[in-house]
């Protein structure tokens, strides 16, 4: 075997071995690593298209709600039988903000945080977490009249 071909060998065989060192020796600091505590989300994504007000949110309310916030009855000054009532409010203000359902009060009392007094529906109903999870999209989205 020529000088050359050894060299080229020699130059191989260091290759490989540096290649599987730094793979056993990162395998082994994965191993040993710790966990950090987890930060929040930076990215927000929009909703392409959300849920719709008549199929997914009225029948929502109609089943849960209109009982108590109806035509009717409108405890606290708040009607959920309409688009048009729902996006009116209370005699306090809007319940819900289109584009940001955190801030909504809707979903505030909706999610339960608040007390038993103003969690709803009352008579310990509780909405399902993805019909919950759906009135919040659909607000995200902007709350739109579709």
């Amino acid at each position: 075997m020529s000088n050359g071909v050894k060299i080229k060998l020699s130059l191989l065989m260091v290759l490989i071995a540096a290649v599987f060192g730094i793979v056993a020796c990162s395998e082994e600091r994965v191993a040993v690593a710790t966990v950090e505590e987890d930060v929040p989300l930076k990215v927000k994504f929009k909703i392409a298209e959300g849920p719709s007000y008549s199929q997914d949110i009225q029948p929502v309310f109609e089943q849960n709600c209109v009982s108590c916030h109806g035509e009717e009855n409108a405890e606290n000054g708040l009607k959920l039988d309409s688009y048009e009532h729902t996006m009116a409010g209370t005699r306090f203000g809007a319940v819900v903000i289109p584009g940001w359902p955190e801030a909504s009060t809707l979903v505030y009392v909706l999610r339960r945080p608040a007390s038993q007094e103003i969690a709803m529906p009352h008579q310990g109903k509780k909405l399902t977490p993805n019909r919950i999870k759906n009135i919040m999209y659909w607000i995200e989205s902007g709350a739109p009249n579709n």
